[in-house]
């Protein structure tokens, strides 16, 4: 558009690496935050039986999560209120054909699931105590965001061969990620509350598959790192110990204001040691980023990945800085999805991120945000969501 608000990919700069490609079409220039959000609510509205603020279920602690890896014209996620006593009999099943699948991994480069073992099956803890109780505790339970990635995710490492901007008989089939690059990625997850996220992908076998070395770092803030833990401890278990897996899940408690105050005390200092903290669990971890390696510099994500967590505009500083200071310059891709509420905070948080280290109006963004179109997100995950893919410049 000739206003600058968006452009075409014929002047949208490429991504620095392409575990997230950007083909002909897939994306749009933002340079303008009022422009943005009404494109959003005019292409992807909300689907008007949505409801509620996003959670999947307010009454159960404990439920049992099934992703289909193929589109079979069924419910796309399956979720189940368990009982304590119900609980491991399907996932003790379903790890069984994990099980299977993975051992003929070995003999499979592409590390696809079997025929016979269709779905992803998780048992995932909730609090929903503290969601009642405890103002501002949005990160105990699980959110329909989170599931909805996770079975594009999942659909696209069963379907590796799939080209960016390819039209799939399975209209959610997305081509967000590059499966083979996603396979080996550092990926720094904020905000990942029960961590249900990586939990579904790495029952996946491509990510558990032996040549496989995604690090996926799960964070939070230090009240919710319990649950974290234990959830990602329990997945560990049921896929056979952490030993086991190809790709390695660790979760680590990271306070977004504490990353606010480094950053504006201005020590560089201080950011590197906040950096090497965090990314202790990347050091001699391979890199899908074409990057040479340097013992002096931080071992930085390729990936750093927020799913829902664009809900209380009091935060956006903090979320805003946590991103800048953990984020290499063309180098750290940086994902964000929300669920479209209040357009008002979409709003608020596009213009803060344009505008994020930028001392005068007049200075262009330091960051190159593009809006991920509805195709490259598959049909559910495109209702109502919005898809930002970034990197500083």
């Amino acid at each position: 558009m000739s206003d600058g608000g968006s452009g075409d990919l014929d002047v949208l700069p490429q991504p620095p690496h392409g575990l997230v490609p950007l083909a002909a079409g897939s994306a749009r220039l933002v340079t303008d935050a009022d422009e943005e959000t009404f494109l959003l609510y005019t292409l992807s509205p909300p689907p008007q039986d949505q409801r509620g603020l996003g959670y999947v279920n307010g009454t159960a602690d404990l439920l049992r999560i099934s992703v289909p890896l193929q589109g079979d014209g069924s419910a796309d996620v399956k979720v189940e209120a368990l009982a304590a006593d119900e609980a491991s009999d399907a996932l003790s099943k379903s790890t069984k054909q994990s099980g299977a699948a993975k051992r003929s991994a070995k003999t499979s480069k592409k590390s696809a699931p079997s025929a016979e073992d269709n779905n992803v099956v998780v048992e995932v803890r909730q609090d929903v105590t503290s969601l009642r109780s405890t103002t501002g505790d949005t990160g105990s339970v699980v959110w329909r965001s989170s599931l909805l990635l996770a079975s594009l995710i999942l659909r696209r490492l069963s379907a590796p061969t799939l080209l960016p901007g390819t039209v799939s008989c399975d209209d959610d089939i997305g081509t967000l990620f590059e499966p083979e690059l996603l396979a080996r990625a550092r990926v720094l997850e904020l905000g990942a509350g029960t961590g249900v996220l990586p939990m579904l992908l790495f029952a996946h076998p491509a990510l558990r598959a032996p040549d496989a070395t995604t690090t996926w770092l799960a964070t939070d803030q230090e009240a919710m790192l319990g649950l974290l833990r234990r959830n990602v401890a329990r997945q560990q278990s049921a896929l056979g110990g952490e030993s086991s897996a190809g790709g390695r899940l660790d979760a680590l408690p990271l306070d977004w204001n504490e990353a606010l105050e480094v950053q504006q005390s201005g020590s560089e200092a201080r950011q590197d040691r906040l950096r090497r903290a965090v990314f202790a669990s990347f050091e001699q971890r391979p890199s899908c980023a074409d990057a040479s390696a340097d013992a002096d510099e931080p071992a930085w994500p390729d990936l750093i990945l927020a799913s829902d967590c664009i809900y209380n505009p009091s935060l956006f500083p903090a979320l805003l800085a946590t991103i800048d200071v953990l984020s290499a310059p063309q180098r750290t891709l940086v994902l964000v999805i929300c669920e479209l509420r209040s357009a008002e905070s979409v709003r608020e948080f596009l213009a803060q991120w344009l505008a994020h280290g930028v001392e005068e109006r007049s200075q262009p963004s330091r960051w190159c945000i593009c809006s991920i179109e509805q195709e490259v997100l598959g049909a559910r995950l495109a209702k109502g969501n919005a898809a930002w893919l970034a990197w500083k410049r």
